[in-house]
């Protein structure tokens, strides 16, 4: 029972990162989602006190569970970490805006054919993906290989968004898992902590940063 009760709050938080959602952000165009996303905006930015309060209770109950799970045996570490890469397909990254950062940086060479080194997102003012980005003046500032690596999911994604944002989660659920794999051939308390660990899981799999890839 531990197990669900720490998926069930791995879920919630998955939802509720959906409060969150940036305002200029339009994942579809459909009245029923716009209502939701209305709903959930509202109650993420112009109710921070509360939203902040949901939040803190859901990691709270996350890492009470993540604790228990450490004391149950038997745990098959890669199944329940492929439940938990499912989920996480279905978040948003609400607490930072690096992922978005991520895609366009890809988006500017597998898209427009630039060299993200020299152009930066601000240089294509016409492209509708720049409304919800930050950080739009600076070039690309990582190093090439894990350039290079979000070059596949960008590909993959044809130049529109919806695939972009699914391909990337995608991609970084794939990265945790292999982590997740050989880490418990090598020592299953070590996987064991990656692969629950309330942290990794909201900053590497929710908020997706690129720390995940470069710690795989």
């Amino acid at each position: 029972m531990i197990i669900v009760f720490f998926l069930l709050t791995f879920f919630l938080i998955c939802f509720y990162s959906f409060f969150l959602v940036d305002p200029s952000l339009t994942f579809i165009n459909h009245p029923l989602w716009e209502k939701t996303r209305s709903f959930f905006i509202n109650f993420g930015y112009y109710r921070r006190l509360e939203s902040a309060f949901v939040y803190v209770i859901l990691l709270l109950l996350l890492f009470t569970f993540y604790f228990l799970l450490k004391n149950k045996k038997n745990v098959n570490i890669f199944k329940i970490a492929l439940i938990i890469v499912l989920i996480s397909l279905f978040s948003y990254p609400f607490l930072s805006r690096d992922f978005f950062n991520y895609l366009f940086d890809a988006r500017i060479f597998t898209f427009y054919g630039k060299n993200p080194y020299v152009y930066k997102p601000a240089d294509f003012l016409s492209d509708p993906w720049l409304r919800f980005m930050h950080w739009t003046h600076r070039t690309y500032p990582y190093g090439p290989v894990f350039l290079v690596l979000t070059f596949i999911p960008s590909l993959l994604s044809f130049g529109k968004f919806i695939l972009a944002f699914l391909f990337f989660k995608i991609f970084w659920g794939i990265f945790y898992l292999l982590a997740v794999y050989f880490l418990e051939k090598l020592d299953k308390k070590i996987a064991f902590v990656f692969a629950f660990h309330p942290l990794i899981l909201v900053e590497g799999l929710i908020n997706n940063h690129n720390d995940l890839i470069g710690l795989s």
